[in-house]
């Protein structure tokens, strides 16, 4: 596997994920007092809130994984399977760059990354 290139890869979706966090952030604690006078209103606007709050949790979550990556591309594991210690797939790496586990153990723990 060309491990310059899947650093590369690894930086632009770092790059992409952190702009995603930086708009749910602005969205949830920089946005005006909502003016919404009626109740489905408001109703709409918690739900948009809670909607956008779980896709920053996800970036997050996410961006901790990205993180792990660069220390396995950095320590020599990150083609190896954090659970079995086999290879992953290149093209699971490809797919996924931030997966530390095979399909076969991702599958198991029921984990799709």
């Amino acid at each position: 596997m060309d491990l310059k290139r899947a650093r590369q890869n690894l930086v632009q979706l770092e790059a992409a994920l952190e702009a995603r966090h930086a708009r749910t952030h602005k969205h949830i604690y920089e946005k005006e007092m909502s003016s919404a006078h009626s109740f489905s209103d408001q109703a709409k606007d918690a739900e948009n809130d809670a909607l956008v709050l779980a896709l920053e949790e996800d970036s997050l979550v996410e961006l901790a994984r990205i993180k792990r990556a660069f220390e396995r591309l950095e320590d020599g594991s990150y083609e190896w399977c954090a659970s079995c210690n086999q290879p992953i797939p290149e093209s699971r790496l490809r797919a996924i760059p931030h997966t530390d586990k095979c399909m076969e153990c991702a599958a198991e723990m029921g984990e799709s990354s």
